[in-house]
């Protein structure tokens, strides 16, 4: 299948103005008051629209990683970006990020998303699609006057045994005290790494 000529935008921005208008149009139809084929119709139109949107999401996303450009939100990788900047949740986050991955291993697997020969529900082969090894990582960053922001994207082993030293460190000292959890947590945390 030949790729049709795209339309003529003056930017992405203007693009992807066209894109959600489309779509909006369609969230606010009636599909009760449409007529089974214009049903079948939008239902195949969705079908493409959610190939080249994976290609296109799969390259610009591919673009971004290799560019960095989740660092100038100071987040630490295009999965927390993601999940950090555009609300998404962590499976999602990791799906895109497994077709970015594609993108850059395999361009021809873009390419048939494109030109529909592909749908994005294909089955490909990925080492760990979840990527958890690679996304691991904790950061510190130290504010004003020596106070710090910590972060981090744990493996779920990692996850696990620090709630559990967490959890095991932080119980309340009594009625009297009145930290809350999440300051009990902090406590916890200094207490275990000391």
């Amino acid at each position: 299948m030949d790729t049709p000529e795209p339309p003529a935008f003056a930017s992405v921005s203007e693009a992807m103005d066209m894109v959600l208008a489309g779509l909006s149009y369609l969230a606010a139809a009636d599909p009760t008051a449409q007529p089974t084929e214009a049903q079948a119709e939008c239902l195949r139109g969705l079908e493409r629209t959610d190939a080249i949107s994976t290609a296109v999401r799969a390259s610009f996303l591919s673009a971004f990683t290799i560019g960095q450009g989740y660092t100038e939100d100071a987040d630490y990788s295009a999965r927390a970006w993601l999940m950090h900047k555009t609300g998404i949740t962590r499976g999602a986050a990791a799906s895109h990020t497994a077709w970015a991955k594609r993108a850059s291993a395999h361009p021809q697997v873009v390419a048939a998303l494109i030109t529909e020969d592909l749908s994005e529900r294909s089955e490909l082969p990925d080492d760990d699609p979840d990527g958890p090894l690679e996304d691991r990582a904790v950061r510190l960053m130290t504010t004003f006057q020596g106070a710090g922001v910590l972060n981090g994207d744990l493996t779920p082993e990692c996850a696990a045994v620090v709630g559990a030293v967490l959890d095991a460190l932080s119980s309340p000292a009594g009625p009297e005290d009145t930290r809350t959890r999440e300051q009990r947590y902090h406590d916890a945390l200094q207490e275990a790494i000391r």
